[in-house]
């Protein structure tokens, strides 16, 4: 769809082909739709203000691939078994919010390339085959937290000197290795006292959970 507005996709079963490629396009509902076996499920190009939500995006090489897109709400989506990213924000992919979602068995969950101010909260993040989040190449003042890292082979990797954060308003991550890396550490209030390493990089997650949110 090329330079459209206040539309909604819903309720499609695509297998193979190009997926559902967005451009230039504003104001969009996508939500409900299967998709699999395509090269970028859902692709948003310079496209904002969209919401993306409840859709099923498996086996795909890309789930959700978006560039210069802003503004966009990607809720309760099922995105798993892609072999590149889940999620890919790229080049000013700025001030979107990714919440809810499951996020599982892709080789790298969540990619923040050389994007802004995004916010990724409350997904479930786990079995993905290399990375759960992974932040690089000039992306900055993004945010991270009461997400539950569970059984990836790496959960994050961050290794540029931008600023970002793993925590917000006291709530930090789920870690399902922190005992281990942490085991005399102590808690309160749901809180573990030990900040947790973002292993390569020179962050922390200041407040990192006891008990997964999102399970």
């Amino acid at each position: 769809m090329n330079h459209c507005e206040n539309n909604t996709i819903k309720n499609n079963n695509i297998d193979s082909g190009g997926g559902i490629n967005i451009i230039d396009s504003k104001n969009l509902d996508i939500y409900e739709n299967f998709i699999e076996n395509t090269e970028k499920a859902i692709n948003l190009d310079t496209s904002n203000y969209n919401n993306i939500s409840q859709n099923s995006i498996l086996n795909n090489e890309n789930g959700i691939y978006s560039k210069n897109s802003r503004y966009n709400n990607i809720f309760e989506n099922s995105l798993s078994l892609n072999t590149l990213y889940g999620i890919y924000f790229l080049t000013n992919s700025n001030n979107n919010m990714v919440y809810g979602n499951i996020i599982n068995q892709n080789k790298i969950a969540l990619r923040i390339k050389g994007s802004r101010y995004n916010d990724i909260y409350e997904n479930q993040i786990r079995d993905n085959v290399q990375k759960g989040v992974y932040i690089c190449c000039a992306a900055t003042d993004n945010v991270v937290f009461k997400n539950s890292f569970i059984n990836n082979e790496e959960h994050a990797d961050y290794t540029i000197l931008s600023i970002n954060y793993f925590y917000k308003d006291g709530y930090g991550n789920y870690w399902d290795d922190y005992t281990s890396r942490y085991p005399d550490a102590g808690q309160n209030n749901g809180i573990w006292d030990t900040p947790y390493e973002i292993l390569n990089s020179n962050s922390e997650d200041l407040y990192p959970l006891v008990s997964p949110p999102i399970k």
